[in-house]
């Protein structure tokens, strides 16, 4: 798999959260509708350990990062995909003010 062929889907629930607003029917419309080749890359608050194991059943596996003391970022990958090499996702992570390129 290329970086060319990667689909990244971002969902950042912080605003949500910070207005003590539910965000888990967001983000499982957003799982709902993706690809078996997509990557769903979700920023959070917090690690979200029970959305990993929901997930999990659904047939995705994921990474967490933790970014600030209050930014994770987790990444799910379909397991009906080969693994996407961190390296090709780095090349798509967006952050607020500017494009990381890879390490």
């Amino acid at each position: 798999m290329s970086p060319s062929d990667v689909h990244i889907v971002e969902l950042d629930v912080r605003p949500h959260l910070s207005k003590k607003l539910e965000p888990f029917q967001l983000i499982m419309d957003t799982v709902k509708g993706l690809q078996y080749e997509d990557v769903f890359v979700l920023h959070a608050p917090f690690k979200p350990t029970p959305l990993l194991g929901i997930l999990k059943m659904k047939g995705y596996s994921s990474t967490s990062e933790r970014k600030g003391s209050d930014h994770w970022v987790t990444t799910f990958v379909h397991k009906k995909i080969k693994p996407v090499p961190k390296h090709y996702l780095q090349w798509f992570y967006l952050d607020r003010k500017s494009i990381l390129s890879p390490v």
